[in-house]
């Protein structure tokens, strides 16, 4: 197939126009996978968690335990609203556990709605921004709290 441009651009001329034909489809075809493959993506990563107890549930498997070497730390969660609850998550020698309910003597106790939690995790809400807003309330190691996403990278 041979293309050639006339001086203005205006003007293209090809040499096979059923070669033409089918390389525009097939351009088209390839188009038109990439953009649903983008789509799917897309909506993939906009789905995250839509429950604050998978969330927790899914905690051990996005340790970090290179990141929490050396700490021994408890993270206490008060979660508020109908999707609510207690958790609490606690990290000593390059391990984890989470557990339902209150601990005793956290390290940090992190309070916040259910949707700022949910948003926190799913990258809509920074956790710097949700404190300086009033929605994420810490009591105790503030500091701590802040290396919870690396520590987790949800």
């Amino acid at each position: 197939m041979e293309f050639e441009l006339g001086k203005s651009y205006d003007t293209l001329r090809i040499g096979d126009k059923a070669s033409f034909t089918k390389t525009i489809s097939e351009m088209e075809d390839m188009l038109k996978k990439t953009s649903e493959s983008k789509t799917k993506k897309e909506e993939e990563t906009k789905m995250g968690f839509t429950n604050v107890k998978e969330v927790f549930a899914k905690m051990p498997e996005a340790f970090n335990a290179n990141a929490a070497q050396g700490l021994n730390a408890v993270f206490q969660f008060d979660i508020t609203g109908d999707d609510g609850g207690k958790w609490n998550v606690a990290v000593k020698d390059g391990a984890c556990a989470v557990s339902e309910g209150a601990n005793d003597a956290p390290t940090v106790t992190l309070t916040m709605a259910a949707d700022t939690w949910l948003a926190m995790v799913n990258k809509e809400l920074n956790g710097m921004q949700a404190f300086m807003s009033g929605k994420l309330k810490a009591t105790g190691d503030i500091m701590l709290a802040q290396r919870f996403a690396t520590i987790f990278p949800v």
